[in-house]
């Protein structure tokens, strides 16, 4: 064999190494992706990162950390993003994300306005635009952006439900029973869905309804307790579910 056939045959070789190895990164990360794994992921995107620092594996690693719920990590890792001249619009979006959960509404909405400057039809901004509108007490523009982003095919479950959080804290308590009813008669509400829904009905006085879906298992006793503290809870003024079931627990102590 030739210096050269030599050559050519270690480079395929090699080409097909790298190839695999690429290969094998990207089924592990498909995989956790689909079993929702993101403690793994952060870990998976961390390495990535240790090789390759970019844009890309960044924007990956802080939405595996607002996943699982630590928004500090998520600021902190998009932080050299932040200080770029040119700030993508996801980039800001997903800031924006991580001050909303910390508390930081203004400098939250600060940078959603920005999204929303470079994509304006983006659903995800939208939306989250309308939680930061909403947190910082403008309830119409929360309102309005709700329902862009339902428009732009937004999760239709997700923004109903924030739309019914909306009805809540304004005393619309039938109209938020409407949005949420044909979720949970269809079998499709998760346990936010669940909890606003009771916490409409219990509003609205529907004690038996409420009683009906805290299942069997519940006493009458223990299902009018419940019914009590959901109809004397103080909603929040942020569309954040996970708040009003703090709120809901809170009340039952």
């Amino acid at each position: 064999m030739s210096k050269l056939s030599c050559f050519l045959l270690a480079v395929f070789l090699v080409g097909c190494a790298s190839t695999n190895s690429d290969d094998r990164s990207l089924n592990k990360e498909a995989l956790l992706l689909q079993a929702q794994n993101y403690n793994e992921l952060v870990g998976y995107y961390k390495s990535q990162l240790s090789v390759r620092d970019t844009e890309e594996v960044r924007i990956k690693l802080a939405r595996s950390y607002l996943k699982i719920k630590d928004a500090d990590s998520a600021l902190f890792i998009l932080k050299p993003l932040m200080a770029q001249k040119k700030i993508s619009a996801e980039a800001l979006l997903l800031n924006a994300n991580s001050l909303y959960e910390l508390g930081e509404f203004e400098q939250g909405l600060r940078d959603i306005e920005k999204a929303k400057e470079i994509d304006p039809k983006n659903a995800e901004i939208q939306n989250m635009a309308g939680l930061l509108y909403s947190a910082n007490g403008d309830y119409n523009r929360a309102r309005m952006m709700f329902n862009h982003a339902r428009s732009n095919f937004y999760d239709d479950i997700t923004v109903k439900n924030n739309l019914a959080v909306l009805d809540i804290i304004e005393g619309h308590y039938l109209d938020a029973v409407q949005r949420l009813m044909p979720i949970y008669t269809n079998d499709k509400a998760d346990a936010q869905v669940q909890a606003n829904l009771m916490l409409a009905l219990a509003k609205l006085g529907n004690f038996d309804y409420v009683k009906t879906m805290l299942g069997p298992e519940v006493t009458e006793e223990e299902a009018f307790n419940h019914f009590a503290a959901l109809r004397n809870s103080e909603p929040t003024s942020q569309v954040n579910p996970e708040l009003l079931k703090q709120n809901e627990e809170k009340a039952l102590q």
